[in-house]
């Protein structure tokens, strides 16, 4: 799920302007160790994009 003002219409030009600003993305995780945290660090690993993850207390606030 991408916020809509992030100008993506697919999965790669997300990656891509991942790419092209390194750091200055984020993606959120319902926890440490949640199934959400461990595919978001999956995807950032295999993308090979510098994101940051927030961490929330539940997946209601994430």
């Amino acid at each position: 799920m991408v916020h809509p003002a992030v100008p993506v219409k697919s999965v790669k030009a997300l990656i891509d302007l991942a790419r092209s600003r390194p750091g200055e993305m984020n993606f959120a995780t319902s926890g440490n160790g949640s199934s959400v945290h461990i595919a978001g660090e999956l995807f950032r690993s295999m993308a090979r994009i510098n994101v940051a993850r927030i961490n929330y207390k539940g997946a209601s606030q994430a």
